[in-house]
């Protein structure tokens, strides 16, 4: 499933016109018309994800894992639900290696 596609799925599970939810998350309708019917070439920016999943109350990571843009979402999502010391060093051991997703990691988590 596409960005768009999930996008509109949750707004609409939610009974939401593209309207309303623009109004909600403070961004244009049309350019959340143009997600939706895959008229973009390029997905959100994790900031823009963000005010979407926030307007549609969803569980922070669950339409970022649906977008292209970020190679960090399933990293987040991962550390989301760490509770256990030994489980979060088996998630650094799989990822140390690769620099470009601890570097996106790093400047998301700074923004936040």
């Amino acid at each position: 499933m596409k960005f768009g596609e999930k996008l509109r799925e949750e707004r609409e599970k939610q009974g939401l016109k593209i309207r309303e939810f623009a109004r909600k998350a403070k961004i244009s309708a049309s350019y959340i018309s143009m997600l939706e019917n895959g008229a973009l070439t390029r997905d959100p920016s994790n900031a823009m994800v963000t005010k979407m999943e926030k307007a549609l109350e969803l569980q922070k990571g669950s339409l970022l894992s649906f977008s292209n843009t970020s190679l960090a979402c399933e990293f987040i999502k991962a550390f989301s639900d760490v509770e256990n010391p030994q489980e979060l060093s088996v998630i650094l051991d799989k990822v140390k290696d690769n620099k470009k997703l601890l570097h996106e990691f790093y400047n998301r988590a700074k923004k936040e």
